[in-house]
């Protein structure tokens, strides 16, 4: 940024011209200015009452903005959300996560099965746990597990898989 000053005043006033030159494109910017106006860089200064207005002001703006975009991606995560609801009685699916370097069942880590049971739910403990009837060989895992880790279990002769459960 530079300027041209001490130039003859045309039909506009204007007696000065401000060069911006664009590092990325290269490319240069000439506007007509007024010398008086423009010349001088440097910064404001704002004290008082006038800077806790300014900054409040635009702490509302953009709670207000906040809640606006919230509200959009809240209506895009419910699209895709699905509502998952046991009842007692119920079997599910426990998923299991697959570590590095772990041989479950006897296969490689990618594999592995992700989901093992079917278990029956016991009870629901809070809103979005239950707990569930494991087995004997699974006693050393707690039985009470967030609904994120859990599938609907809908019974088909040919999806049934039998591994044993003490390999996990």
């Amino acid at each position: 940024m530079d300027f041209v000053t001490r130039l003859l005043k045309i039909f506009r006033k204007n007696d000065a011209i401000w060069v911006i030159v664009d590092r990325l494109s290269k490319s240069a910017h000439f506007l007509p200015i007024q010398q008086g106006h423009s010349d001088e860089v440097g910064e404001k200064t704002i004290e008082g009452p006038e800077l806790v207005q300014i900054t409040n002001e635009k702490v509302v703006i953009a709670r207000e903005r906040l809640k606006e975009v919230q509200s959009i991606q809240k209506s895009y995560v419910d699209k895709h959300r699905r509502s998952l609801e046991f009842q007692v009685g119920d079997k599910v699916f426990l998923k299991v996560s697959p570590c590095r370097g772990v041989c479950r069942f006897g296969l490689k880590g990618k594999l592995s099965p992700r989901f093992i049971g079917p278990f029956e739910v016991l009870e629901r403990v809070g809103e979005v746990s239950y707990r569930l009837a494991l087995p004997p060989q699974l006693s050393h895992l707690h039985n009470v597990f967030h609904i994120s880790l859990l599938r609907e279990y809908n019974y088909h002769p040919l999806h049934v898989v039998n591994y044993p459960i003490s390999d996990i």
